[in-house]
């Protein structure tokens, strides 16, 4: 036991003071983003995807592909109708990635939450 008892946190003292947080904080909500793909096996690889999403967004879209790494590549999505499209799949991206649709493109991946339409969704897309 410490010999200064006023220097010990004690468990039942609140560590937030309730009212102090700003309530101003906003967030806004996306839409959500479907992929689908067909399943891949031994070196077979996704070279395409088909995507689904609120049919409400509108434009010229693109999929950004978040690498492992850190790399973002773009492609653009090819509209089938309202709320589906397609896209390919980077050819040099290998395992997990992620795909976040965009409205706009060539953004770092610490600048996509300005941009990002729908999503993330992580795709598999082959082995290493």
């Amino acid at each position: 036991m410490p010999r200064n008892r006023s220097r010990v946190l004690l468990c039942h003292e609140p560590l937030i003071v309730p009212n102090s947080c700003p309530n101003a904080v906003t967030f806004s909500t996306i839409s959500p983003l479907t992929i689908t793909n067909p399943p891949v096996t031994g070196t077979q690889r996704v070279t395409s995807v088909n995507i689904s999403y609120d049919s409400g967004i509108k434009g010229t879209l693109s999929m950004a592909w978040l690498g492992p790494w850190g790399n973002v590549e773009y492609t653009p999505v090819t509209s089938t109708t309202a709320g589906q499209g397609t896209a390919s799949v980077p050819m040099d991206l290998s395992g997990h990635v992620w795909g976040v649709l965009m409205n706009a493109t060539g953004h770092s991946a610490s600048n996509l939450a300005m941009i990002v339409v729908t999503g993330p969704e992580m795709v598999w897309v082959t082995q290493p």
